[in-house]
């Protein structure tokens, strides 16, 4: 946004002087000598022509000649700082050929920049001084006065000025532009609808329940539900915890509630209201929801406690004496920004004592004391199921001990493939003693014990059962594992019209990277070395940076196959601590290239675009 508030106004600024001072000079040269306007069209062209063959080298040139400067200026400075364990190990020879070799390799790409340069200030002085001759000639040939000869040939030389200049005003806008491309991408975004109902105040009241009436959500249009049909029914007053496994859509529940996603079919009711038609602004400030990563702001405790300055100091301090009372915090204690120095569970209570505070008649908690030991945990329990009686809590716990604060249990299960996601409503769960259960009368109305199957008793047929699915399961494991090897062993060589660079491969945690994008851990993604990334940065917005998404192929010899493997990776990052040719990839695609106990490897790289 820099770059397009300031840099391109200013940009564009530049090049319309100079094109009303060309335009002035062929006005100048019509009225004055007619003959030349021919050829000052056609010198415009060379121009043009001369600086279109100049500008993609150029480019690709200069990158070169900052990449190959990195490991000058980093090999001078280990230089000058080991300079005596050099000498006292008698090593000079060594690092003076590294010294040349790194200096060589700079001065290699610096004369071939500097050379392109010379090529373009050649052609265009030739261009300028052939103008000034055929000005010249035409004068005398005509014979014009000498006044005349002499303010002519000086505009002449303008105008052949304001061409060049024009040439490399282009060159800075079509670099500049790839933001304006950006901002138009982001302006093409899907917005969400705002809601054409705004509740009135006192809604949700304490006395509502939360109802899914026939409601299947899914993310995309080309993915599977992750709840479908789903009927259901949240009792005023009640605390409901929601198990499942994971992918059983537990938290695509509690986000369907902040109408984050929009179910696809049916309805969601909190109060009797539909939420797919309340403004959402009003939705998300009546219902609080506790994520398992509490947001964390600098400034005070008072703050993140109150950040809308709606409640008093008493209030404050009683919330968190409360929550956190061993902690020894005060209102005026320092948090920074994201929780920094707090751990996972500290930053959880501060969640916690914010969600108390607020007393919104529907608080969602998403595994909000997974994080914290079990007698803080016990105790927290306890507060909530005081101080928040009346709320209708729903909290998808991380752990069976958290059913114990929850007097209706919600199951999910995994729907296989072609089947409705099932839902088992289960009431009278208290203490975590999982009365009320009753999974031994469910499984004899599935299966009635008297009665045979395929001639067999019920427990034979289990154990052939079972049997049939272990066998089945190996299989299916032993045909992933083929699969797995063949596609491990594939090998993709490295483009042959472009440089090789080799390097140590490493991995990281991914997550938000320097070009915005966020990335798991699976991901087929890359972190290049700072020094790469920052050589070709425009602006100062590290994601408009030219190298976000381009992409790598990385090549080596698996030691645990003995055969050539590759992968293709995309730029999301930049790794501050890496060498020039060193990338940092996501941990499964490390495994795909080595073992993962090694950690560092060698590798061969090369740009594929």
């Amino acid at each position: 946004m820099n770059t397009v508030d300031g840099g391109l106004s200013s940009a564009f600024t530049i090049f319309g002087w100079q094109m009303i001072g060309f335009v002035s000079c062929i006005v100048v040269i019509l009225s004055s000598t007619p003959a030349f306007l021919a050829f000052g069209l056609l010198l415009c062209c060379g121009f043009i022509y001369n600086f279109y063959r100049f500008l993609p080298t150029s480019q690709s040139l200069r990158r070169l000649e900052m990449v190959s400067l990195s490991p000058l200026m980093s090999n001078f400075g280990a230089l000058v700082e080991g300079l005596t364990t050099v000498r006292a190990f008698n090593a000079q020879p060594r690092f003076q050929a590294r010294v040349i070799e790194v200096v060589d390799n700079f001065q290699k790409n610096d004369h071939f920049y500097w050379s392109l340069q010379a090529w373009l200030s050649f052609r265009f002085s030739t261009m300028s001084a052939s103008a000034t001759l055929v000005m010249t000639l035409i004068a005398v040939y005509t014979g014009i006065s000498p006044g005349l000869t002499a303010f002519v040939l000086i505009t002449a030389s303008r105008f052949v000025m304001y061409t060049e200049y024009m040439c490399r005003i282009y060159g800075q806008l079509e670099m500049q532009f790839t933001s304006v491309e950006r901002v138009i991408e982001l302006l093409d975004l899907e917005q969400e609808a705002p809601g054409i109902v705004d509740p009135p105040a006192h809604w949700p009241t304490y006395t509502g329940d939360i109802t899914f009436e026939d409601a299947t959500i899914r993310y995309a249009e080309n993915l599977d539900p992750a709840l479908q049909n789903i009927t259901l029914t949240i009792p005023a007053g009640s605390n409901t915890a929601v198990i499942g496994r994971t992918g059983s859509g537990k938290s695509t529940l509690a986000l369907s509630l902040l109408a984050t996603i929009a179910p696809e079919s049916g309805r969601i009711l909190i109060d009797g209201v539909d939420i797919s038609t309340v403004n959402k602004q009003a939705l998300r400030s009546r219902v609080t929801f506790l994520a398992q990563e509490p947001v964390l702001f600098p400034g005070s405790m008072r703050k993140n406690l109150d950040p809308l300055d709606q409640y008093s100091d008493g209030a404050c301090e009683s919330v968190l004496a409360k929550i956190a009372g061993n902690h020894n915090w005060t209102l005026s204690t320092p948090i920074e920004g994201g929780g920094k120095g707090l751990s996972q569970g500290q930053r959880q209570l501060v969640g916690l004592a914010r969600a108390m505070l607020r007393r919104s008649p529907v608080l969602i908690m998403d595994e909000a004391t997974a994080s914290i030991d079990f007698e803080t945990a016990q105790r927290i329990q306890s507060v909530l199921r005081e101080e928040m009686r009346e709320t209708v809590e729903e909290p998808p716990p991380a752990h069976l001990k958290e059913i114990g604060t929850s007097n209706t249990a919600t199951t999910w299960d995994v729907p296989e493939e072609g089947q409705k996601k099932r839902k088992v409503a289960l009431f009278g769960i208290g203490a975590g003693t999982g009365a009320g259960w009753a999974l031994s009368d469910r499984f004899d109305r599935i299966l009635p014990p008297h009665k045979r199957y395929l001639g067999r008793s019920r427990r034979t047929f289990l154990i052939a059962l079972l049997v049939a699915f272990i066998c089945l399961l190996a299989l299916i494991i032993g045909l992933a594992v083929g699969l797995s090897k063949k596609s491990r062993s594939r090998f993709l060589p490295l483009p042959i019209n472009t440089d090789h660079f080799t390097g140590e491969l490493t991995y990281y945690g991914p997550g938000l990277g320097a070009c915005g994008v966020t990335s798991t851990d699976n991901d087929a993604i890359v972190s290049v070395s700072h020094y790469l990334y920052d050589a070709v940065q425009t602006g100062s917005d590290p994601n408009q940076n030219p190298l976000c998404g381009k992409k790598i192929r990385a090549t080596r010899v698996d030691e645990r196959t003995g055969k050539q493997v590759s992968i293709d990776l995309k730029v999301v990052d930049r790794c501050t601590g890496c060498e020039p040719t060193d990338l940092d990839v996501s941990p499964a695609m490390f495994d795909k290239m080595a073992d993962h106990d090694l950690g560092r490897v060698t590798m061969t790289w090369a740009w594929l675009s």
